[in-house]
């Protein structure tokens, strides 16, 4: 599917062993023990390891760019920091892979050796060529600072004809508030099945558009974060 919407919380526990069974589960530190020592040395803090309450859009996530582009080609995780996607990519053998984020601290996360950090704004990325990106991907990342039209013009900016975004964040049908908590110093955005039909109407404004079924129903609520409930819905939008 094109966009789907998280329904259970046996859904998540289902796609972390299958992402184990795949050697591609969240690690903190990404499995490299010598790198976490030196982070603990350095900082007296154990690394952070990716939540596995995101293995289900991880999966959708990973499996997307997987069927979508070549291990040679370009992949860009926005909303990078403490991420599970390019670790797991870079296990996959994929080689060209980008993170942004604005934290400081992900100038220091694993995997340098096949992934280049770029501390940057992800709504503005000169860095990247016009269409030099096979996919552009985001865990849980959107619904912070939403800036719909300004995001979506670059995403599609830097992707390829045929390249894809692979995006999850957080959904309820109906219309939750969220005015007055700010994650991370920003503004935090439930998507409303309003919301998520504006979204995917402004997506087609730059030619990301579904290239699959589009189920915008949701079950019971599965996450309940800072006393809201709520689910999760992954969407995977192909450059026209």
């Amino acid at each position: 599917m094109s966009v789907t919407v998280l329904q259970r919380r046996a859904d998540i526990d289902a796609a972390l062993g299958r992402l184990r069974a795949r050697g591609l589960q969240p690690r903190r530190g990404d499995g490299n023990w010598a790198w976490s020592l030196a982070h603990l040395l350095r900082t007296r803090h154990r690394p952070f390891r990716p939540d596995p309450i995101k293995s289900w859009d991880v999966e959708l996530t990973i499996d997307a760019v997987i069927a979508a582009a070549e291990a040679s080609e370009r992949i860009v995780d926005i909303g990078a920091y403490h991420s599970a996607i390019l670790p797991a990519l870079a296990r996959l053998r994929y080689r060209d892979l980008v993170g942004v984020d604005l934290n400081a601290d992900l100038l220091s996360s694993p995997r340098r050796d096949f992934i280049q950090y770029r501390r940057a704004d992800f709504h503005a990325m000169p860095f990247l060529a016009d269409g030099s990106c096979a996919a552009v991907t985001a865990i849980s990342t959107i619904e912070h600072g939403w800036q719909g039209s300004q995001l979506l013009a670059e995403v599609s900016r830097v992707l390829r004809p045929g390249g894809i975004f692979a995006a999850s964040t957080d959904y309820w049908p109906e219309k939750i508030e969220t005015a007055d908590v700010r994650p991370f110093g920003m503004s935090w955005t439930i998507f409303s099945l309003e919301d998520i039909r504006r979204l995917l109407d402004d997506a087609a404004t730059f030619g990301l558009v579904p290239y699959g079924e589009v189920r915008l129903d949701a079950g019971a609520p599965v996450i309940h974060w800072s006393d809201r409930d709520y689910t999760f819905i992954h969407l995977v939008l192909r450059r026209a």
